[in-house]
């Protein structure tokens, strides 16, 4: 259900329809395997929250999007080459808050899931974690590795469906993702039963979802900020976050 279908997403999708004739059009980068914010459905067509958000945006903002679906690990160096105008699904940390604009839309909380049920603690010594790569929960977990638990073993991967994975295949016992891409990926393993555990208070506790700009592109951070607050005020907001259960 995750695979990329070159048919409908290999030539970038042009999203929303802004109301001016002559709207400009920007690119936005986003990572296309992070449901219930951006994903394929059954068609193979790219949706999401992040993609009908950025669309109720664009139309309030006077501009029109066209989507790049791209891997999680190219979405900021994309952005710092000039690829994209501005990306989606960026997590929020005080580090990138210091070197991009960053539109939050959402926070979500990290959890740890795992498929057998244990009384043991979700990290410790020796302990086989999945997460995916270059995420700030990777971060934190290669932080942990260091100070505390230097056997920790830390499976970096490219998304969380195969951090997931990773579980199922025995490679790892435990993985740490926000709550509501977990929650995504196990209605796909109903008749699987998964324990979802609580992060340890000395864990980073929850995480900002974000659209990102250049810091030297304020007026485009502004641009869809203002566009946010609008779809805020008329109820689109709230009406898509409904929607995908946030």
């Amino acid at each position: 259900m995750f695979l990329f279908k070159k048919s409908s997403l290999a030539i970038a999708l042009v999203m929303g329809m802004a109301t001016a004739a002559n709207a400009e059009t920007l690119t936005m980068g986003i990572n296309y395997l992070a449901a219930p914010y951006s994903y394929q459905d059954e068609s193979g067509n790219l949706t999401g929250f992040e993609i009908e958000l950025i669309q109720a945006i664009g139309k309030e903002a006077g501009f029109d999007v066209k989507i790049e679906p791209i891997m999680f690990s190219r979405t900021l160096p994309g952005l710092e080459k000039g690829e994209f105008d501005f990306v989606g699904h960026v997590y929020g940390t005080e580090e990138r808050s210091q070197l991009y604009n960053m539109i939050h839309i959402h926070d979500d909380g990290f959890k740890f899931i795992r498929l057998k049920k244990s009384d043991m603690e979700p990290i410790s010594e020796n302990t086989k974690v999945s997460v995916i790569s270059l995420s700030p929960q990777d971060e934190q977990l290669q932080a942990v590795k260091k100070l505390k638990y230097p056997n920790l073993e830390i499976a970096a991967l490219d998304t969380n469906f195969l951090a997931l994975k990773n579980l199922f295949m025995d490679k790892s016992e435990v993985m740490l993702a926000p709550i509501s891409e977990i929650n995504y990926l196990v209605k796909s393993y109903k008749d699987h039963e998964f324990q979802i555990l609580d992060v340890p208070k000395e864990y980073v506790q929850s995480i900002s979802i974000n659209y990102t700009t250049k810091k030297d592109n304020a007026a485009l951070a502004k641009r869809i900020t203002d566009g946010l607050e609008a779809t805020k005020k008329n109820g689109t907001f709230d009406t898509l976050k409904t929607k995908y259960n946030l």
